[in-house]
């Protein structure tokens, strides 16, 4: 798919949006209000030049789903005991570690050379609790014949400590607007001075995770 222009934006349509916390959940958290979330996603979507199409419009290019809420790291230490010596060992098992490893992107980072101190900032996203929204587009006409074809996902996480959800949400959306529909090459680190145009400030770093689907590769000709 090109990349949308003002003066050739992409309409599309909501397949739906859905809360759904990534590992244990958290509770104790006042609820994230899905309209308004709804109404800031489409706000960031028309600064890619993503347009929302209703009816009579234009027929929609893409079909977007989205989710959003809580993720963390969901581990318990597992105690392993020596056959030969019996003397025992604690290992810490993970049940979500490579949704998490894709959420922050350290599955597209590891396949390329990076600095220490971005490898440490990586790290250190993985392990701590975080707020996540997740962004997907699928073709729309691939749709309708009952295929799920995605065309651009992109994954937008912060930190959850001084901060909710509701009051994220906002800016998180803000800063990742660039991003959608754009392949990222490794997960880009967003603090406050890539969000000068933003009007709320943040001290925490965002992440954002962002890639395009490979195209089709072409049919093989059928031989006469």
């Amino acid at each position: 798919m090109p990349v949308p222009t003002a003066e050739q934006p992409v309409p599309f349509v909501f397949l739906g949006g859905l809360e759904q916390d990534i590992g244990a959940s958290v509770g104790g958290l006042p609820p994230t209000p899905a309209e308004e979330m709804r109404r800031l996603l489409v706000g960031a979507l028309a600064r890619a030049h993503f347009i929302e199409t209703k009816v009579g419009g234009p027929m929609p290019a893409i079909v977007i789903f989205y989710t959003w809420g809580t993720a963390n790291l969901d581990t318990f230490e597992q105690i392993e005991v020596d056959s030969e010596t019996g003397t025992d060992s604690n290992r810490l098992v993970d049940f979500n570690g490579r949704e998490m490893a894709r959420l922050v992107g350290i599955n597209k980072a590891g396949q390329r050379l990076m600095s220490s101190a971005v490898a440490g900032d990586l790290n250190d996203a993985l392990l701590s609790e975080r707020f996540y929204i997740f962004v997907a587009a699928l073709d729309a006409k691939a749709l309708l014949r009952r295929e799920k074809k995605l065309v651009w996902r992109t994954r937008i996480s912060i930190a959850a400590r001084r901060t909710t959800l509701a009051e994220s949400m906002g800016v998180m959306l803000a800063s990742a607007a660039p991003y959608f529909g754009r392949n990222e090459a490794r997960p880009v680190f967003v603090d406050d001075t890539l969000r000068r145009k933003v009007e709320v400030k943040m001290g925490d770093i965002q992440v954002i995770e962002s890639d395009v689907s490979a195209p089709d590769s072409p049919r093989p000709k059928s031989r006469p």
